[in-house]
């Protein structure tokens, strides 16, 4: 289900705030920790830290897939991909198809649309450029530069972004921004399920999906 690389613009992966604990295949990255315990070397650091920061976003993750009782995955911009960082399985009959460590071309899902809505003009025209010779994963893939950067501008001003059917067919997914301190868009949240579950209760995935977001946002020092 990944889309292919080639072509893409420059290395782009937000390495700011909570991603720069991240290289691209999700180990550890230059900014993952900085404080060294009795007889710790820099790498027993970095790994600390980043258990420590997944850790606790990972507890809010649990959470809203208990509410929710659907998937939930946690995202971040490589390139013109989405990474996946985190996931939290339902224990549901129908689930949706992702997994840890794999990348998706971002206008394909909800998570992508909100990591892409933060993005400059000059990224996005790069990536619209790019997005034409992505082949489509469903019928529903968008394909139109245009249509794209309207879902983009939805989403900054609702603050979520959805996908439906267009990185699987019959899942919907709903996305959330996670900010840091000085407001960048660093990560995204989503919740994915079959479409006929999600639609019965739209709203309140809605909502969930914002406020799990905002107190990941909050976590790492970010205030209204």
């Amino acid at each position: 289900m990944d889309a292919q690389g080639a072509g893409k613009p420059a290395r782009t992966a937000h390495h700011d705030g909570f991603s720069s604990c991240f290289h691209a295949d999700g180990t550890a990255g230059p900014d993952a920790g900085s404080r060294f315990g009795e007889g710790e070397s820099q790498l027993e650091v970095d790994r600390r830290m980043v258990r420590k920061r997944i850790t606790s976003i990972r507890r809010e993750l649990e959470r809203l897939s208990d509410r929710v009782k659907e998937t939930i995955n946690l995202s971040i911009l490589v390139d013109n991909e989405i990474f996946y960082l985190d996931k939290v399985e339902t224990q549901r009959s129908i689930t949706c198809s992702t997994r840890v460590g794999g990348r998706v071309a971002a206008h394909a899902t909800s998570c992508g649309k909100i990591l892409l809505a933060d993005r400059d003009a000059d990224f996005l025209a790069q990536y619209c450029e790019w997005m034409k010779s992505v082949p489509p994963l469903t019928p529903k893939t968008i394909t139109q530069p245009d249509r794209l950067l309207k879902e983009l501008e939805s989403a900054r001003i609702n603050g979520y972004a959805m996908d439906d059917g267009e990185v699987e067919q019959g899942l919907i997914c709903v996305a959330a921004p996670v900010r840091d301190a000085s407001g960048r868009v660093i990560a995204a949240v989503s919740i994915a399920g079959p479409d006929y579950r999600m639609e019965q209760d739209m709203e309140m995935m809605i909502r969930e999906i914002r406020q799990t977001a905002e107190r990941i946002s909050y976590a790492h020092g970010f205030f209204r």
